[in-house]
């Protein structure tokens, strides 16, 4: 994976929790993110009862299918691990969209958290963290979809103000991004890291 340029999401990236930052992906993290996947979806597959084999092989393709969709939708995207304080807690993939007649988008094409890290305000930062970088480089909203069985992150996208749209297994969500008042974003700016 190539270093990221000047004007990469990861370059815009400031962190909303000092505790967390983000690297490339490499392929030396692809294990932890195959673990990571496998760990969230195993749940979505107990209902079939499937052997340990044939879940994990059902698992491989789930994977591969993803990274292969990912790829031709998003061939752009950036891939980044996210860190917190030292140690590797998910996964992040996000891209720049420009519609034709209508706003400069960031995309979150996906974001895993690693079940052990869940529930302590990790996605709540990355998403902070991504709204403050897309508004730096121009973009007007966020769009991301979320499996409709998802009813955690739901929640958690609810609380912070997409709003979602009509699907089926997916269900869309868009967040119109303002721009802080001057005072909020001076002091955002004196409380982030030098």
């Amino acid at each position: 994976m190539t270093p990221p340029h000047d004007d990469s999401i990861m370059a815009a990236l400031i962190a909303a929790d000092r505790s967390l930052s983000w690297r490339p992906i490499t392929c030396h993290d692809q294990v932890f993110c195959r673990e990571m996947f496998a760990a969230d979806r195993s749940a979505m597959f107990a209902p079939l009862g499937l052997p340990p084999a044939m879940l994990n092989a059902l698992l491989d393709h789930q994977w591969a299918a993803q990274h292969l969709g990912f790829a031709d939708r998003y061939p752009d995207a950036e891939h980044l691990l996210i860190i917190r304080c030292e140690v590797a807690v998910g996964r992040l993939i996000a891209a720049r969209r420009a519609h034709r007649d209508g706003p400069r988008a960031l995309v979150v094409v996906d974001i895993l958290i690693s079940q052990t890290a869940r529930n302590a305000g990790i996605g709540s930062a990355v998403l902070r963290s991504l709204e403050a970088a897309a508004l730096a480089q121009g973009a007007s909203q966020i769009e991301l979809s979320v499996l409709a069985s998802n009813a955690g992150a739901r929640r958690l996208y609810q609380r912070l103000g997409y709003i979602e749209g009509d699907g089926d297994a997916h269900l869309p969500l868009v967040k119109p991004l303002t721009a802080a008042p001057a005072s909020a974003s001076a002091a955002a700016s004196r409380a982030s890291p030098a």
